[in-house]
């Protein structure tokens, strides 16, 4: 494996692509070598540590309750582009690095590492150091053919969790871990762009900003033209103290939705997730998961009958009350029924989600009345709607002002228990339109690396508009199975493989 290290010598240097010089320089890594080298990866693997194109001020940035309480764990996505010719590798390959490092320079953020800030609260925060940057691996690997996948609609399968097409850390460290790294796979006919993302930095919406600003440089530097101030991120749409200094004195145990775990949060995942990587001899749960991976024609199915069929078949196991959680895309669509003060921008980079939560019971789920289905749904919204602008406000503030912040989690338990966990991504879905430049064009298809450690839990992926949703159920294996079997399922939903 080769590193290097690139920085841009000026703005217009790296706006053109010339002037890049590539340097040896292992030993400036602020990282072990297990951080660095992806093990896993072909063994032509390169890694650049790419610095942004614009000095960044070394500093410690707070992460407001929101960042705090989410799951700090790495979630990779892999956006999927078709290559026509194999001499563009080499070009490409330069103006992604470029590309990157205009991203981070506009999005200082991403260069940033989390690392701890009150060891005794339990809480996190951002470095971002002088000599900051993101590592950029690239990698061939031609066994691997796009044609292939696509025939196949680009099953999540193809892309799993410990995947050589996924670049290390898989996993948030305590000490210190990178808000981004990237991996590039040249595959026969193909890319496949990785971006491990660290979700206490951004949740599924809050990656957007990511995703777009990297697709602007690339298409600007494909077309030989500089990002104008105009089309620059928007400032306030990165500033996160806007959702510090709750109000209320509230303790979390008096907040719906969210409670104080015994250990740390998501212990038990975390736990699931390192003995998945290790790849050792697998927990008793864990062999019985499954994620399986459904297309669904976009007007033959609403959300609320795959929520409700998924939960029937859950259900189906034993006679327990049916608890679906669904995580909102950002804070200004949660609050349905009043107005969230002081507004956050819809291009808001940080974590800007809560939890609601509904019940229902086993017959009501499986009930053929007439209206069934509605009545789930107006509880759904009405679970949402409760999420008023003042109680998100006592949410921080008992965040805030918790003893331990790191065991607070959702109230929720879908490890082996009682509960469905929905989330849906749907709503980014314009991602898929952006405009890569003529190397790369547009995605043909955006897909979640993840690895099944709750038995309860689905995501709906990115969806461009008048295609078809798709969808990642995870379960317990004879469940999943038995979703397979089921004629009524089988009339909307198609197993893609």
């Amino acid at each position: 494996m080769t590193i290097v290290l690139v920085q841009p010598s000026s703005q217009p240097a790296a706006a053109s692509g010339a002037g890049m010089p590539l340097h040896d320089h292992k030993d400036d890594c602020i990282y072990p070598a297990e951080l660095l080298s992806p093990t896993s990866l072909s063994t032509n693997c390169q890694s650049t540590f790419v610095k942004p194109s614009v000095p960044l001020t070394p500093e410690w940035v707070k992460l407001p309750a929101l960042d705090q309480v989410e799951n700090r764990a790495i979630i990779p996505v892999v956006l999927i582009f078709q290559i026509p010719s194999p001499a563009l590798r080499q070009s490409l390959l330069r103006d992604l690095k470029t590309s990157l490092a205009n991203t981070i320079g506009e999005l200082s953020y991403l260069a940033a590492d989390v690392v701890p800030d009150d060891d005794e609260q339990g809480s996190i925060q951002l470095e971002i150091s002088e000599d900051a940057g993101v590592w950029f691996h690239s990698q061939e690997m031609p066994e691997i053919d796009y044609h292939a996948l696509e025939r196949r609609r680009f099953p999540c399968s193809a892309f799993p969790f410990t995947s050589s097409v996924i670049p290390e850390p898989r996993l948030h460290r305590l000490q210190r871990s990178p808000v981004l790294t990237v991996l590039a796979t040249f595959i026969t006919g193909g890319l496949l762009l990785a971006l491990n993302n660290h979700h206490s930095v951004s949740d599924g919406t809050g990656m957007t900003p990511l995703i777009k600003t990297f697709a602007k440089h690339l298409a600007a530097l494909s077309e030989g033209r500089f990002v104008s101030s105009k089309d620059l991120f928007p400032e306030k749409a990165l500033d996160r103290s806007s959702l510090f200094g709750g109000s209320g004195r509230k303790q979390v145990c008096d907040i719906p939705n969210y409670r104080l775990s015994e250990e740390y949060r998501f212990a038990r995942e975390r736990a699931l997730l390192e003995a998945f990587v290790a790849r050792d001899e697998k927990p008793q749960l864990l062999q019985k998961l499954q994620l399986s991976h459904w297309v669904v024609p976009d007007k033959s199915l609403t959300t609320q009958y795959y929520a409700r069929r998924c939960g029937v078949m859950y259900l189906e196991r034993d006679d327990y009350p049916l608890r679906a959680s669904r995580q909102p895309p950002s804070l200004p669509p949660l609050i349905l029924g009043g107005e969230w003060t002081p507004p956050l921008p819809l291009e808001y980079a940080g974590n800007a989600l809560v939890h609601a939560k509904t019940s229902a019971a086993v017959s009501d789920v499986e009930s053929a009345e007439p209206g069934t289905l509605y009545k789930m749904a107006t509880q759904i919204t009405h679970a949402i709607d409760w999420w008023t602008s003042e109680r998100i406000w006592e949410l921080i503030g008992a965040i805030e002002s918790s003893a331990m912040i790191n065991k607070i989690e959702p109230d929720m338990d879908n490890f082996q228990g009682p509960d469905l966990e929905v989330s849906n991504t749907a709503a980014i879905g314009d991602i898929l339109e952006l405009d890569w430049g003529y190397q790369l064009g547009k995605a043909k298809a955006i897909r979640v690396a993840y690895a099944p450690v709750k038995d309860g839990w689905v995501i709906v992926l990115p969806q461009k508009k008048g295609e078809d949703l798709e969808m990642l159920i995870a379960l317990e294996q004879d469940v999943i199975k038995r979703l397979g079997q089921d004629k009524e399922w089988l009339q909307f939903a198609q197993e893609s493989l």
